[in-house]
């Protein structure tokens, strides 16, 4: 497989990101959205001469991933549509509706029909809130991360094998673009003490690097499902086996510097769950290879145990709150059965405190059974469908959902958007 500008994609996107890093400040706002307008118009007719519009806004959008926590302007925005990230999603929506509406041909399948049919759901929970504009924030995030397995559903007929296979490897890409950001970031604070990006020194002498993004604990997450990511590549590109190594080596690394255990405790869990098949069917006819995979999972996670500590040594075992705040949340639901509190993360926390740690616990205190049901439901058909369908994606999203466990609003983390809609243009 001859895909000789991805280096010149990867390049271009690690200049404007790094740029957005450490030179935001110097160079000023008109000139960092010059920049970004340039090289992101040059990323996309780079890929457009190898394939199409629909492609080359794919690659924007995983590309962009990094700054999607930041507006084109880069300075972090937490909340602003205002990002290369959405606007290439909105892009690529509007594309595929359009020709879909040319050519008569809208057709969705049952994943795309159920995302829908939950993002009807939550208007419940929406309506339910006290403050509607907070909830509608909320409600955006959940509306994006599901619409966009019918985005990926719209595509998929326009794509080719080749297509989906570049979608997959432009998510690792972006990842990459991430890790090295954070591992400059880290050596410019340790070598020089300059703080650049979202870093905040914790309690118990934790040194937390977040890169671009305003969350630790997504950012590590993110990381880590690129690792996954270019785990699963590794099988069909196997001549390039080695560089995918490399980049799961950096992923890896970078995950666990941002202090954050969330991504290292996924990546282990399902890197774990994914060797003991591999084990139970190689034991037979191949007992050295049988060894290896057994090897594998407790020296991965041995290395990235030591390097946490290094970031937060008083504070690993530590479950920050969790148990309580899911006690909580179980609590508020038992009042709240059938509709919960309502979406709207600062209402949440006016009311009762931070947000529960764990996709289950939120979604029944904020979301009642009305809305848990059909989310869980749908999860658990996603993971079926890519069990049946493309084993690689039930690593990848079994990386995500086991990481969902251990933080709140996966929905607001804004990789998931790619990650499904990656799915949907697979599945």
């Amino acid at each position: 497989m001859h895909n000789r500008h991805i280096p010149l994609m990867l390049m271009l996107s690690l200049l404007l990101t790094l740029v957005s890093l450490v030179g935001r400040d110097l160079l000023g706002r008109g000139l960092i959205l010059g920049l970004g307008l340039v090289v992101w118009s040059a990323l996309y007719f780079v890929e457009r001469s190898h394939g199409s519009g629909e492609t080359a806004l794919t690659a924007l959008i995983m590309l962009s991933i990094p700054l999607s926590f930041t507006d084109v302007f880069g300075y972090l925005k937490g909340g602003t549509l205002l990002c290369w990230f959405y606007l290439f999603i909105i892009f690529l929506t509007a594309n595929c509706l359009l020709k879909g509406l040319a050519h008569n041909d809208l057709k969705l399948n049952a994943l795309s029909v159920t995302a829908i049919l939950v993002i009807v759901v939550a208007v419940i929970p929406l309506l339910n809130s006290p403050d509607f504009v907070d909830g509608l924030k909320q409600y955006g995030n959940i509306f994006l991360s599901l619409a966009s397995i019918a985005v990926g559903n719209l595509l998929k007929p326009r794509l080719s094998q080749k297509d989906k296979f570049m979608l997959r490897l432009y998510f690792v890409l972006g990842s990459v673009v991430a890790a090295i950001g954070v591992l400059i970031q880290m050596t410019l604070y340790f070598l020089f003490g300059q703080v650049t990006g979202y870093m905040r020194i914790l309690g118990s002498a934790r040194y937390a690097f977040g890169f671009l993004f305003m969350d630790f604990s997504f950012l590590s997450l993110y990381l880590a499902t690129g690792c996954m990511m270019a785990f699963t590549l590794t099988r069909v590109w196997p001549e390039q086996r080695l560089r995918l190594w490399g980049a799961m080596a950096l992923l890896f690394i970078a995950s666990v510097s941002t202090s954050a255990r969330t991504g290292f405790a996924a990546f282990i869990v399902v890197f774990l769950g994914y060797n003991v098949l591999r084990l139970l069917r190689n034991m037979p006819r191949n007992p050295t290879r049988s060894l290896i995979i057994l090897l594998a999972t407790p020296l991965v996670s041995w290395a990235g145990y030591k390097l946490l500590l290094f970031f937060r040594p008083a504070g690993f075992t530590y479950d920050s709150g969790r148990s309580s705040l899911n006690s909580q949340a179980l609590s508020i639901f038992g009042q709240n059965i059938w509709t919960g509190v309502g979406l709207g993360g600062g209402t949440y926390y006016e009311r009762f405190g931070t947000i529960p740690h764990n996709l289950i616990f939120q979604s029944l205190a904020q979301g009642g059974l009305l809305f848990t049901v059909p989310m869980i439901g749908f999860l658990l058909a996603l993971l079926l469908s890519c069990f049946r369908r493309d084993q690689d994606l039930f690593w990848v999203l079994g990386t995500v959902i086991v990481g969902s466990m251990f933080i709140p609003n996966i929905f607001d983390s804004r990789f998931l958007i790619a990650v499904f809609l990656a799915m949907g243009a697979s599945l």
